[in-house]
């Protein structure tokens, strides 16, 4: 059977240090709330309006949302393009992309995000 996982990119502004943006995932409008402490970005997640997610610091590579009872039928990663480094405001949507990764059923969709391919 072939993989049917599919990754997508949420679009961010690299010149925010506090950003909120909503995106519908797998049919769940979700809101993200990320900003730059001192210590690292941190990002709050609320999934049809209830928090899923609240303070997870932000590193390459590690799901944001670590539950498989999570309602976002995927998950979604900070990936550096240019290395392993953890990510910043500064590199948000250029060296940082936050993905979205849809399991493999074939039923999540982003709406406003781009298909990775």
């Amino acid at each position: 059977m072939a993989d049917m996982t599919a990754w997508y990119t949420i679009p961010l502004s690299s010149a925010l240090p506090s950003q909120t943006l909503s995106v519908m995932l797998n049919g769940v409008q979700t809101r993200l709330w990320l900003r730059q402490l001192g210590v690292g970005l941190f990002v709050d997640i609320w999934a049809g309006g209830v928090p899923l997610a609240m303070g997870v610091l932000a590193q390459d590579r590690v799901a944001l949302v670590n539950s498989s009872a999570s309602p976002l039928g995927g998950e979604l990663y900070f990936i550096d393009t240019s290395g392993t480094a953890d990510p910043d405001y500064a590199g948000l949507g250029v060296r940082h992309l936050l993905y979205y990764r849809q399991d493999g059923t074939g039923v999540g969709t982003v709406a406003g995000a781009g298909e990775v391919g």
